[in-house]
């Protein structure tokens, strides 16, 4: 059994406009399309390394590099950020990006996955920390 997710982010250096991504996985296989980019579709097993960022709970990036069938290294980033004022939209956004973390995390990353660094860093002149998790294949 799958689990799709579907939500506006940033992706692949799109810093300049959220685009819509929806993310497929089950236990063999992850199928990321980037509207207006195309498909990428990849093994699990091929999964090298996934760094988790968060920022003060408003923003959030997934860092996926994996083996695409003719060998090569590709990096996958996507990133939701929360919006600073009150907006339906944009907290149901943040929150299917959150929960397609969290499923991915319980079915794939706590299993095949170890954690390998762990960083928490702050700015005393913005107040925002960065917490990152690096994860490699077991």
């Amino acid at each position: 059994m799958g689990h799709c997710y579907r939500f506006s982010g940033y992706y692949n250096g799109s810093v300049l406009k959220e685009k819509v991504i929806e993310v497929y996985f089950d236990e063999y296989e992850m199928i990321l399309t980037f509207f207006e980019q195309g498909r990428n579709k990849f093994l699990i097993e091929k999964i090298h390394s996934i760094t988790i960022s968060c920022i003060n709970q408003v923003q959030f990036s997934l860092e996926i590099v994996a083996s695409t069938p003719n060998l090569d290294k590709k990096h996958f980033l996507m990133e939701v950020r929360k919006s600073s004022f009150f907006d339906n939209e944009k907290e149901q956004n943040f929150l299917n990006f959150r929960q397609f973390i969290d499923a991915f995390y319980e079915q794939e990353i706590e299993t095949k996955f170890k954690l390998v660094r762990v960083s928490c860093e702050s700015s005393s002149s913005t107040k925002f920390g960065r917490t990152t998790r690096v994860y490699k294949r077991r």
